[in-house]
């Protein structure tokens, strides 16, 4: 240590030498706390292992992270979780023309557009055969209730696990004014809706529970912790849950541990430039037209949501677990933007072609196609009016498109198996009878 003159001069040294060095600790406190979740205090880390276990603790599939190369060839299986009202089908729609243009397997329902919205279980025969008969598949973009011990049946450790969020407010107004009127199977969501037929956006805000039914569970609600609900959190107790912190940070750390990335709606360019980067994808597989964008048709869902600081504490309180994972994942996600090399350029670059092709496919009329240079992010591609049309095709139709598809491949492959027995029992025979003469 040092020491200071007793002079006026010296304690003033003093003072400030110990004021500078609190000011340093407090600084590198805010700097530490910015990397953490609010309430979580999860440090953020960088991604870690592809490698699988089993977690004796609570019979749970787990898995943790490995280090993604940014260099080799471009990834191509790839899990996403496909959260309910953030962005996830224009992001499904950028997986399956992906899959498409390289004749790739995707785990598929045999049936609708969902392989599971009310189980964990991803049952085979609710599945499209892989179309080559294999175990592992290449691409899951359908909506699952996400459980990493049923997805390794489906899809091998190496596969790169990607899920989506969205600010939690946001998220559910978004839920409640699609779902209200089109998917509503415990009834809660219409009944709470005619009870607050004046201003439901804000009844709902003032009064969640009015558009809940504890009987049916949260597998059946789109505006109770869905993303969380999405994203595997225990079914079972949800009220309870949301005051149980243990549970929650549990819970938040599983996801940290088994994605390796999860973008943010919210920062849409952001994240699809940062996926990019880690499946060292072309820029072209990223280019999209925003899908799925619901306008209500009903004045009062229009309404805006009036908030002060009181009724999004209570909305906060409501969801709970949806505000905690949304925070501590962007935290996590603008410091790894942030940490990006080139990252704002390689953004602009992103954001000319995405202004270039909005234009070719809305309002030019004249030209087929629409060519975008060489540059430092991207080789030179072509755009055609394909290319439109397929970013604007609905979900439905893209899903039975590609379950057409598959069925057909499949179907080719087992004709192939077939053909090929009756050789190989040739073969066979002739091997045994020549055998025997030898004997």
């Amino acid at each position: 240590m040092f020491s200071v003159p007793t002079t006026p001069a010296g304690h003033f040294i003093t003072i400030f030498a110990v004021s500078a060095t609190l000011l340093i600790l407090y600084l590198n406190f805010l700097n530490s706390a910015t990397l953490c979740s609010g309430s979580d205090n999860f440090a953020v880390k960088n991604p870690i292992p592809h490698r699988s276990s089993f977690d004796k603790n609570n019979g749970s599939h787990s898995r943790k992270r490995q280090p993604i190369s940014r260099e080799g060839p471009e990834i191509r299986q790839v899990v996403f979780a496909k959260v309910h009202k953030a962005a996830s089908t224009t992001m499904q729609n950028i997986f399956l023309r992906f899959a498409f243009s390289r004749n790739l397997s995707l785990l598929l329902p045999n049936k609708k557009t969902s392989i599971s919205e009310d189980t964990k279980i991803i049952a085979r025969e609710r599945v499209v055969p892989h179309p080559e008969g294999k175990k592992h598949y290449d691409i899951l973009c359908s909506h699952v209730l996400y459980d990493e011990k049923e997805i390794s049946n489906y899809f091998p450790e190496s596969a790169v696990r990607i899920a989506i969020v969205r600010e939690p407010l946001k998220q559910a107004l978004s839920a409640l004014k699609y779902y209200v009127f089109f998917w509503d199977p415990s009834g809660a969501l219409t009944k709470g809706y005619w009870g607050h037929k004046k201003d439901p956006i804000n009844g709902f805000l003032h009064h969640p529970e009015h558009f809940y039914n504890d009987k049916f569970g949260p597998s059946t609600s789109y505006i109770n912790n869905r993303m969380s609900v999405d994203l595997g959190f225990d079914l079972e107790g949800m009220e309870a849950a949301k005051k149980n912190q243990t549970k929650i940070n549990a819970f938040i750390k599983k996801v940290e541990a088994q994605f390796d990335v999860v973008l943010v709606s919210d920062y849409f360019d952001e994240s699809l430039v940062l996926m990019r980067r880690i499946l060292r994808w072309p820029m072209k597989d990223i280019i999209f037209l925003k899908s799925n964008v619901g306008e209500e048709t009903k004045p009062a869902l229009r309404k805006k949501p009036l908030l002060n600081s009181s009724i999004l504490q209570k909305f906060r309180q409501w969801d709970m677990i949806d505000f905690q994972l949304y925070d501590h994942f962007l935290n996590i996600f603008l410091y790894t933007i942030a940490r990006e090399q080139r990252f704002q350029e390689e953004l602009k670059a992103f954001r000319t072609i995405q202004m270039d092709l909005k234009y070719f496919c809305h309002h030019d009329t004249e030209s087929s196609s629409l060519r975008i240079p060489k540059s430092a992010w991207t080789e030179t591609f072509t755009v055609l009016r394909s290319d439109c049309t397929f970013m604007t095709t609905d979900e439905v139709h893209l899903t039975e498109r590609a379950r057409s598809l598959q069925q057909q491949r499949y179907s080719a492959y087992l004709a192939r198996s077939t053909q090929s027995k009756p050789e190989k029992n040739k073969t066979a025979n002739k091997v045994a009878g020549s055998k025997s003469t030898h004997v």
